[in-house]
């Protein structure tokens, strides 16, 4: 049991229950009203890594679950800022009509598949690199001090009927012309 003092905040209420500093956490909401959607995504920075996946977390509906889809993705996407062998801290909170979600594939009811997930998860992997390249901090290098970016990100409006096929880039440094 963890003794927290309350708080409205989600970015506060995580950073108290995994013992990690606020301003290494992002926090990105999205509400798809003509689907009943509400994504919300609290995710580290390079600051945050771990050598295991235990700070990762998925919630539906209230609910903590397991969804290896929606996780494969958000570790994907940290793939092209994390060293090799380490591991990003995020909690996703999707709400959703208790239509779209079928709890009955596991008996302890902690795996779930959801409905139209492929195109919840082409929308949560534009929301997550949205907010890993635009929010977070500087990575911090020994006693040096690290620079706060926004902690909130504005995320542009997913078209929820784009087609399956996506390539995700980075911009690098132009080159001379």
């Amino acid at each position: 049991l963890l003794d927290l003092p309350p708080t409205t905040n989600f970015i506060d209420r995580m950073a108290h229950c995994l013992r990690v500093n606020e301003q290494y956490l992002m926090e990105t909401r999205h509400d798809i009203t003509d689907k009943e959607l509400v994504i919300r995504l609290v995710s580290g920075d390079i600051n945050i890594k771990r050598p295991r996946r235990d700070m990762q977390f998925i919630f539906v509906n209230g609910r903590p679950v397991q969804n290896r889809n929606i996780s494969f993705h958000l570790n994907q996407i940290y793939r092209l800022i994390m060293p090799e062998g380490f591991n990003p801290c995020f909690a996703f909170y999707l709400q959703i009509p208790p239509s779209e979600v079928d709890v009955n594939i596991h008996p302890a009811k902690r795996e779930v598949k959801i409905k139209d997930e492929q195109n919840i998860c082409l929308i949560l992997r534009r929301i997550c690199e949205q907010a890993l390249m635009g929010g977070g901090t500087i990575k911090s290098v020994g006693a040096q001090n690290s620079v706060p970016l926004p902690r909130t990100v504005a995320v542009s409006e997913p078209a929820w009927d784009e087609p399956a096929s996506h390539s995700y880039t980075i911009p690098g440094p132009r080159s001379p012309e």
